[in-house]
């Protein structure tokens, strides 16, 4: 994340924005597949507390112009979230939410899971969690920044860290490879047929 812009909004912006967010940190996420979209991406909420919130946001390239802003809901029970990277494929916006589940460290979890999102109007249609091979016991997965670590290739979301087991004492990461498949849609193919 190379660029961060503040941002102010008053009131409701967006479908299940609510009227608290009323200023947010947008670091850019380079959506490469829209050429026409300079941004999509993550804004965290700076809140009353010190915990992040995670949204995605779709900004006109020209304008600037934020044409949605959609919060990616914490789990129940779970401390914050964040998402990180995104790609867009079809008519959705796929973004990798990475998730703790606890505000001590020790005890918690980094948890991911990619939440999908209709472009046009940013309405949220899935965050489901995703599943990392070979995992044992209580751990953390690590997604670090770069594209090349959330790719949408042939029909599937591949997503590229490290994950670490809790209570290892040598804190010992294995990198991981895992891939998601998707269902693509895409209203502009429909309507040419």
């Amino acid at each position: 994340m190379a660029t961060a812009r503040r941002t102010s909004v008053a009131g409701n912006v967006g479908i299940g924005a609510t009227s608290r967010v009323t200023e947010f940190e947008r670091p850019i996420l380079q959506c490469s597949s829209r050429p026409a979209i300079t941004a999509v991406g993550a804004a965290v909420n700076k809140g009353e507390s010190s915990d992040e919130r995670a949204y995605v946001y779709l900004e006109e390239s020209a304008s600037h112009k934020i044409r949605w802003i959609t919060p990616i809901p914490v789990r129940p029970g779970w401390y914050q979230n964040r998402a990180s990277h995104c790609v867009a494929a079809g008519d959705s916006i796929y973004a990798l939410v990475q998730s703790d589940t606890n505000a001590v460290p020790v005890l918690s979890q980094t948890l991911i899971s990619i939440a999908t999102l209709n472009q046009a109007s940013g309405h949220m249609q899935t965050n489901d969690i995703v599943k990392v091979s070979d995992l044992k016991g209580a751990h953390t997965v690590f997604v670090y920044d770069g594209a090349e670590n959330f790719l949408f290739q042939d029909g599937k979301i591949v997503v590229t860290g490290e994950l670490a087991t809790k209570g290892d004492a040598a804190d010992t990461r294995t990198p991981f490879k895992t891939s998601v498949p998707v269902a693509i849609s895409n209203s502009r193919k429909r309507r040419e047929s």
